[in-house]
Order: structure tokens, then C-alpha cells, then sequence
């Protein structure tokens, strides 16, 4: 038996099922395939709306450890406008780094927002890694030394202490490749 890929279906970001082929059809319907890219343009009907453009990004936090933000600029999108609406999410399709469950897991972690649209041109997605009660903020270096000494000197109860912390935390780390679908209208 011959493996095939299934491919997730969504409407406006809810998943509707998967099909191993899409075939679109009707009036005015167009798609086109950049590079990977699958850019589906759908007109309106009925009330009005105009047609809605989508895509396929990857937005890429780096190696490990990672950072707390990453962004990707959609370009090559002509019919653009600055009135435009545009929306971002994760696809929960796996990459080379991260799999698909992990993209599912990344939802409550990372915030997804798409906006400075150039038009003519395109618009950019940002992602935000949530305040998960990440990493402590440590004080590098010879100056952790001297505070754990000071630290250890001041603590007449002998509880026990964060050496090296400053207090607080910063935000989750995310590493590596992550599947962005888009949409705008």
C-alpha cells in the first residue's frame, strides 16, 4: 500500500478534515503554488465580501535555546490593500524540527498575529512566546559569586536561596520551525 500525505482542511481556522487531494472549482477560483506555497483565492458571494487569500509560512525561533519572538514576512502579495484584514495561526503540521502534536501543544504557548500590511506587497506575522512562568533571571558571570556570598551571609534563617537569581522570570523560550497558516481578505 503506497503512503500518502493527508492534508488538514480548515475553514477560517477550524479544521474541517483531511483529504489526500483538494480540488477546487467554481468561478473565479484560482490557485497558485510558490515555491511549496499554496495561495487559494476564493471570490465572495452573496453579501458582498470580496475573495479571501491564503498561505502557508514557516516561522523559525532558531536553534536551541531559542527566543521569545519570531517573525515572517508574506511577500508577493499584489492585491494587498492597507485596509485589508489579515489573520495567522499555527497549522498543526509537522516540520523537520517539531511535529505535528507539538505544533497542537505550541497553541497554548505562543501567540500568533499578523498586521503591518504593506500594500501591494504583503504583511508581516509575529509570534510571542506566553509568560509561562519561564526561566529565572540570573546574574552572570563574577557578579552571581559575589551575590550567592552576599546572599549566604544575610540569610540568618538558613532558608534555602535562589543563588545567582535576580528575581522574577522571563518569558519561555521557543526553538525551532513552526507551520503558520494565514488568510486575508
Amino acid at each position: 500500500m503506497p503512503l500518502t500525505r493527508r492534508t488538514g482542511i480548515r475553514d477560517q481556522g477550524v479544521a474541517e478534515g483531511a483529504a489526500n487531494t483538494l480540488d477546487f472549482t467554481g468561478a473565479g477560483v484560482s490557485v497558485a503554488n510558490a515555491g511549496g506555497v499554496a495561495v487559494v483565492t476564493i471570490p465572495g458571494g452573496g453579501g458582498g465580501g470580496g475573495s479571501t487569500t491564503v498561505g502557508t509560512a514557516v516561522i523559525d525561533f532558531g536553534s536551541f535555546p531559542g527566543t521569545t519572538d519570531a517573525n515572517v514576512v508574506v511577500t508577493g502579495q499584489a492585491s494587498i490593500v492597507a485596509g485589508s484584514t489579515v489573520s495567522a495561526w499555527i497549522r498543526p503540521d509537522a516540520t523537520a524540527i517539531h511535529s505535528a502534536d507539538e505544533h497542537v501543544m505550541a497553541c497554548a504557548m505562543i501567540d500568533v498575529v499578523a498586521g503591518e500590511i504593506v500594500a501591494g506587497t504583503g504583511f508581516t506575522i509575529r509570534a510571542v512566546a506566553r509568560d509561562l512562568g519561564g526561566e529565572r533571571l540570573e546574574v552572570p558571570g563574577a557578579n552571581r559569586k559575589a551575590l550567592a556570598h552576599a546572599t549566604a551571609a544575610n540569610n540568618t534563617m538558613r532558608e534555602p536561596t535562589a543563588i545567582g537569581s535576580v528575581g522574577g522570570t522571563c518569558l519561555n523560550r521557543i526553538w525551532g520551525t513552526f507551520t503558520i497558516d494565514w488568510a486575508w481578505n
